[in-house]
Parts: structure tokens; sequence; C-alpha cells
């Protein structure tokens, strides 16, 4: 069946999405199937290669409402941010609401979510339903190989937190640091994407304070590595049966750091109650990740009559 990933961003890109697509064709080659990725821009103008009664585009979020009316889309529901901003008042992405909710409405789209968060969100502001939660996959052998294990002093516990870019805490973190003193060492996660597996597994703590993400896959990692997470509530899987353990707080406490601070202690009190890593290597597996995009890929071209 002709699968095509399909979005502005270039393979070399560290953002989410981008390292997202990566993910989703290596789950997919993981069962045998060549999906390309476009990231070139005339699509963007409504002009698509290919055949609309045998294509399937998997795109993300308010790109869907770009694709040609005609062609069958997958869109992935990622973040959260939009969402949250709307009832808040946040003026981040004011321009991108009325693009998701123009989506929302696009006929022939069959919706995934990256986590019940973020399906809770959308229905919340939008109406609809996903059709599908798929927790996005990643290949738990470069984050937990069993000959790699690194003995770790954990007189002073490394805090690794991903606050880099807009909206991930990197506002609050310098904060956040002095309220934990000597108790913790505090690193960021500024890494090329192939060093990241090493910052993790030499850390004991993960800190995520985003506000845009339905569960970044930053947060995947540091599940199938074993670390504690602490985590504001837009970026894990709280509504999910059998969620990984960890502690979170509203996201709109990563603005005080003694909250923030206090999570982190708590955290690190609790951590032999807190293994996420069975969970993750349960759920996140490129195997299963890929089954599972497999089966929404034949729903979608079921019930949208894409002929194989």
């Amino acid at each position: 069946m002709p699968i095509r990933i399909v979005n502005p961003y270039g393979p070399n890109d560290r953002t989410g999405v981008p390292q997202f697509n990566a993910r989703l064709q290596a789950a997919f080659a993981h069962h045998g199937l060549d999906v390309p990725w476009e990231s070139t821009e005339p699509w963007a103008n409504g002009t698509v290669k290919g055949d609309p009664s045998r294509d399937i585009l998997i795109v993300t979020n308010e790109d869907a409402v770009r694709m040609p009316a005609d062609i069958a889309v997958i869109a992935m529901q990622h973040g959260c941010a939009i969402q949250r901003f709307s009832r808040s008042g946040e003026p981040w992405f004011k321009d991108i609401d009325p693009v998701q909710l123009a989506a929302s409405k696009r006929p022939k789209t069959y919706w995934v979510a990256c986590s019940d968060e973020c399906a809770h969100e959308y229905f919340k502001h939008h109406g609809y339903h996903a059709d599908r939660i798929i927790f996005n996959g990643l290949d738990t052998d470069r984050f937990f190989p069993s000959d790699r294990q690194i003995l770790k002093d954990r007189t002073r516990p490394v805090v690794l937190n991903h606050c880099v870019g807009p909206g991930k805490g990197g506002e609050q973190i310098g904060a956040v640091a002095a309220e934990l003193g000597d108790e913790f060492l505090v690193r960021t996660l500024n890494a090329p994407v192939e060093a990241v597996p090493e910052a993790m597994r030499t850390s004991d703590m993960f800190l995520c304070l985003s506000i845009t993400e339905g569960c970044p896959g930053v947060v995947n990692e540091a599940l199938a590595t074993g670390l504690v997470v602490v985590s504001t509530d837009v970026a894990l899987y709280w509504r999910a049966e059998g969620a990984p353990p960890g502690v979170r707080m509203r996201w709109q406490d990563r603005g005080n750091p003694k909250v923030v601070a206090d999570a982190v202690r708590e955290a690190w009190q609790n951590r032999m109650a807190f293994d996420g890593r069975r969970w993750a290597l349960r759920w996140l597996g490129l195997g299963c990740f890929g089954q599972q995009w497999i089966c929404a890929v034949q729903d979608a071209a079921k019930r949208f009559g894409v002929n194989p």
C-alpha cells in the first residue's frame, strides 16, 4: 500500500516531529515496509504527487488541512499547547488555533493521538475523538542495552532536563537548580541526537517542564533508560491504563521553582517504586509501534475506500 510521511521538516531537524518521523520510518522498516518521507515544500501548496485513490499520507496536526481534500490523511495529534493556551489566554500560537480547528473538520482524516492526555485535550477543545491512540515508539535497544550499564555515583543524583526551545522550561530551570542547591546536579540535555542515549545513561532522573507536547519522545527515551521521571501533566500518559509511574505537576506549577524542586525530591525518595522501564519496553519498542501503525493504515484505508 502506498504510504508516505509528508511535512515541511527535514530529517536533520532535531525537533520532536521530525524525530517522530524518523522513528516511524524505522518502525515500518522493522516490518519490511519502505515508507518514504517527503519534506519538500510543494506539497504545502496543495499539490501532492500520487493517486488519491491509492495513497495515504501521514501528517501532523494542523498540516492535515493543507492536504487536498480528496486524499486520505492520517493526522497525528502530537501536542496539547494550542488547546491549553486557548483556554488560559497565553499568546503562543494564536494563529495556529483556527488552522487546527479547520483541520478537525477535514473529511477523509483519520486521527491518531500520541497519548490519552493529548486525545483528551483535542476532544475538549475541538469536540472530536481520536480514532486511535498510539504511544510514540523508539528503538529501546539504543536506550537500554543490557551490555552497557553504567555505574553511577548516587551521592549527588544527576537530574537531566529537556529545557530547550520555547515552552519547554528553559526560562525556569536556573531557578529550579538554585532551589535544589547541592542536593542534585542539574544538567540540560543539549546534545546531538546520537549522543542522547549516553547522556541519559549517565543520569538518574529526567525532568520535563514542557507545556507544549502531548508526550515528547524524550520522555519515552528516559523511561526506556530507566530514569525516574518528573513531568508536567502535559507530558505523560496520565489517563492511560497502566501508565508509567512518576511524579507530575500541573503544567502551571512549572513556574514555581519550589514546587518543582519538591517534586524532584519526592520522586527521588520514592525511586524504588518507580519502574517506568518495564512499561517502556512493553509499549514503546519499534515492533509494537510499527504494528499499531500498520493497523491504523489498514483501518484508514478501509474507511476511506483506498485500494492498496
